[in-house]
């Protein structure tokens, strides 16, 4: 007689195996995840599900490596980074944009008698590079915003002679802790001794007022005052939500979700000011809520997420930037990247939701 033999396992072992989602956010930009997360709502959508461990994860200004190929994912960050990575063949799609408006000033010394862009002709522009990186979204942002001062004058790149910087030469560590403050504090001491030494003749900084406070500077541009919204665009200014190709396929519900979540947390910022959404937003970089609101125009228009015919142009204009200056090094067809399925399917549902509180409400 034939034996069958029985090998026990233990329960635990036969449980479904977690989910595991993670939602990667720009920590030096507003974001609209990172404000939902700040209103618990990405908390009260999935922290109760048994399968799913749902995590938020910071990251700060520059290149944001992919979790893992294959796996699950979701992120808020700038656009040149990844369409950096699609061109590279990354599994990814994108599922939203939202555009930001902020000051991002090329700066002069005052004592250099440099006025006006016209007069950068022939002159010397910092711009700092990143080697650490695979992908420089920081040097993209510096060119791109080179390229529209210089504009307002008639002038291209071709004009002026770029001076590269290494940032690992201006700051000792890029690991402080949490204490990014310092690591900018000595970038711009640094900056600012490089102009009085006459490194350079000017350069774009995130705010005067961090070069000002060690030098006296002139503001000769800012991208923000450019009546052309393709010449206004770069990485600071155009965010992009993309998601993994594998999550999408295998939980595209998990995507829709958080989608309108994102949704939720921009129809919020819109009934807000500006000084309210910035005492409500995590830290931006070293920003306070005041100077959150004066580097950043339009707070609560600038959080909104969606697919307008603006935002998708902007996106075209600088997939063209990039290739044309050689910062992505392979074409790829944009319309194939874009999935605007899940935002029209999160707008449903967070509507579908919003009568339904509305409803309930009224009995």
């Amino acid at each position: 007689m034939s034996q069958i033999s029985v090998i026990e396992t233990p329960i635990h072992d036969l449980a479904a195996a977690r989910t595991q989602l993670s939602f990667a956010v720009s920590s030096d930009v507003p974001t609209t995840a990172a404000l939902a997360e700040s209103l618990g709502l990405f908390n009260e959508e999935f922290g109760s599900e048994s399968d799913l461990d749902f995590s938020v994860e910071r990251f700060g200004f520059g290149y944001r490596e992919l979790l893992t190929e294959g796996g699950f994912w979701i992120r808020e960050g700038d656009h040149a980074s990844a369409l950096w990575e699609r061109s590279k063949g990354h599994d990814s799609r994108l599922i939203g944009l939202s555009w930001i408006e902020g000051t991002y000033p090329v700066v002069a010394i005052t004592g250099s008698g440099i006025r006006s862009i016209s007069e950068l002709k022939g002159k010397r522009l910092g711009i700092i590079k990143t080697t650490e990186s695979p992908f420089d979204v920081g040097y993209a942002q510096q060119l791109k915003i080179y390229t529209t001062a210089l504009s307002t004058a008639k002038l291209t790149l071709d004009d002026v002679e770029l001076v590269p910087i290494e940032r690992s030469k201006i700051v000792s560590t890029l690991n402080y802790g949490n204490s990014i403050k310092h690591a900018r504090i000595e970038l711009n001491t640094n900056l600012a001794a490089r102009l009085r030494r006459g490194e350079f003749d000017a350069i774009s900084v995130p705010l005067a007022s961090d070069i000002a406070h060690h030098i006296s500077v002139r503001i000769l541009s800012d991208t923000q005052d450019h009546h052309d919204f393709i010449a206004r665009v770069h990485p600071g200014v155009l965010r992009a939500v993309v998601v993994s190709g594998a999550l999408l396929r295998k939980r595209r519900h998990l995507v829709v979700r958080a989608l309108a979540r994102l949704l939720e947390a921009a129809d919020w910022a819109k009934r807000r000011t500006a000084e309210q959404l910035a005492a409500k937003l995590p830290k931006v970089g070293e920003l306070d809520p005041e100077a959150l609101v004066s580097k950043y125009d339009g707070l609560p228009s600038g959080l909104q997420v969606d697919f307008s015919a603006e935002k998708i142009l902007g996106l075209r204009a600088q997939k063209s930037f990039l290739l044309r200056h050689q910062l992505i090094a392979k074409n790829f067809a944009l319309d194939e990247w874009i999935d605007q399925g899940p935002f029209a399917e999160a707008h449903k549902l967070y509507s579908e939701r919003r009568e339904s509180s509305r409803r309930s409400a009224s009995r």
